[in-house]
């Protein structure tokens, strides 16, 4: 939370930011630090990685913030929490939905270690992947509701923006931020992949919740196609060059977790 009180934000924002950010997984950081470390582990751990890590979750929490709008999906809580426009109100909600995504993209501006080649070239990653034609695209799909979830490519297309996207952004990223090796020839292969684990970690949350695909596949082919989707993505960690058995078990226990 230093990080919030070094942004100076007013109140309520600032507590209303910290409340939205606790209880979460913070599945997005860890992913982004378990491939850095799967090429360099005792040099990532630097305030300019944190800072890039913490960019990625504060998208993530500002998309929550407002899905959860009484004009989106209106939840009342999230992560056993009242939602924000419940415990303050839909205006104070939306602004600091919009602090944190303003601000995310400013804790990568600054992130001096890195040149000024790198950090916008996270910027320009981050940014589509938060934009009209990806994150925000998978949000007006799920919005429009039964024309995209009556077959499993619908569904899985909205799972590729709404969740895919930021999960590809995020490993694109760790691949820009990784300096033992030239990586930028693989960026396309590391954002692919993360895009793909994205598609499965909200398959088996569809799987958990009994929604999504499963509303249109019995839950032994739902289990196939994770168990499928799994093993290729191990494959392809492997091919990638990273320490598959310790990293990849962590992966699958952070998929699994509620």
């Amino acid at each position: 939370m230093r990080r919030l009180g070094e942004q100076k934000w007013v109140e309520p924002t600032a507590g209303l930011a910290a409340h939205a950010l606790e209880g979460g997984k913070f599945l997005r950081p860890q992913l982004f630090f378990l491939i850095l470390a799967s090429y360099d582990a005792h040099s990532i751990w630097t305030p300019t990685y944190y800072d890039v890590a913490l960019s990625i979750e504060w998208i993530h929490t500002y998309s929550l913030i407002h899905d959860d709008l009484p004009c989106m999906d209106d939840d009342d809580f999230r992560r056993g929490k009242p939602t924000l426009h419940r415990l303050a109100d839909e205006a104070q909600a939306l602004l600091v939905g919009d602090a944190l995504l303003t601000a995310a993209f400013h804790l990568l501006s600054r992130a001096e270690t890195l040149s000024a080649e790198r950090r916008l070239a996270l910027i320009q990653e981050l940014s589509f992947a938060a934009g009209g034609s990806q994150l925000i695209a998978g949000q007006v799909r799920d919005l429009q509701g039964p024309i995209h979830q009556n077959s499993v490519n619908e569904i899985l297309h909205t799972h590729v923006l709404k969740t895919g996207a930021l999960f590809g952004a995020v490993a694109a990223m760790a691949a820009l931020c990784v300096g033992t090796k030239n990586l930028a020839s693989q960026v396309d292969e590391f954002r692919n992949w993360g895009r793909d684990f994205g598609i499965l970690y909200q398959l088996i949350d569809d799987f958990q919740d009994r929604d999504g695909v499963t509303k249109l596949l019995d839950v032994q082919n739902v289990r196939s196609e994770i168990n499928h989707r799994m093993e290729s993505l191990r494959d392809r960690a492997r091919a990638l060059g990273w320490s598959a058995d310790e990293i990849l078990e962590r992966f699958e226990s952070l998929l699994w977790t509620n």
